[in-house]
């Protein structure tokens, strides 16, 4: 009899054991849910921020050519205004010389025009002196 309560004891003691290990059990199994719920969550995360790096690495390498492109741009456009500073200054010194001509074609109309009055009137003298010449002839003949 003593030996039955002794297993008994023992029986109680392991069944105390098996439950004790089962509900340890049971947490580890939630513990072990919880991890790979966690797990799976870090991963999406993971996966998301994967993702906007990708985006962001796309938008810095499209960001990169644009403003490749833009010094490309701001190179043409100094290389295009030096030209045109250049052709103005020669432009400019175009219209100087063509000033500097025409001036000296607008003093020699004036002397010309000055010479054409002198010849006009000489020549209307000479008219006159060929009337009073002619008027003589007439009354002489």
């Amino acid at each position: 009899m003593m030996e039955n309560i002794q297993l008994r004891r023992e029986m109680a003691e392991v069944k105390a054991e098996c439950e004790k290990a089962k509900k340890d059990l049971n947490e580890r199994e939630m513990d072990t849910d919880r991890l790979n719920s966690n797990t799976k969550k870090l991963a999406l995360q993971l996966k998301q921020r994967q993702d906007e790096c990708n985006k962001l690495a796309h938008n810095n390498k499209v960001l990169e050519l644009t403003a490749k492109d833009q010094e490309d741009y701001i190179e043409k456009i100094k290389t295009q205004s030096g030209q045109y500073f250049a052709e103005n200054a020669h432009i400019k010194k175009l219209f100087e010389e063509t000033k500097k001509e025409n001036e000296t074609l607008l003093d020699q109309t004036k002397e010309l025009k000055f010479q054409l009055a002198e010849y006009r009137t000489a020549f209307e003298t000479s008219n006159a002196e060929i009337e009073v010449l002619r008027t003589q002839l007439e009354e002489t003949c």
